[in-house]
């Protein structure tokens, strides 16, 4: 389940018909999973992104 966002950067536009990649990379933190992705496009980097999950359905 999604916790938290822990951060956002948008670095550069992405424009119609432009290919977009994202890479994920996963990593335990404790009790928690986290999710560090990169979007981009052949222009270089778009996007980063940081989640925090946690597993089941337990309160937040």
């Amino acid at each position: 389940m999604l916790r938290a966002i822990e951060s956002t950067r948008f670095l550069s536009p992405v424009f119609p018909g432009d290919h977009l990649t994202i890479d994920l990379k996963w990593s335990r933190r404790g009790e928690h999973w986290r999710c560090d992705a990169v979007a981009g496009t052949d222009r270089g980097r778009s996007a980063t992104v940081r989640l925090r999950f946690t597993e089941g359905n337990e309160p937040c």
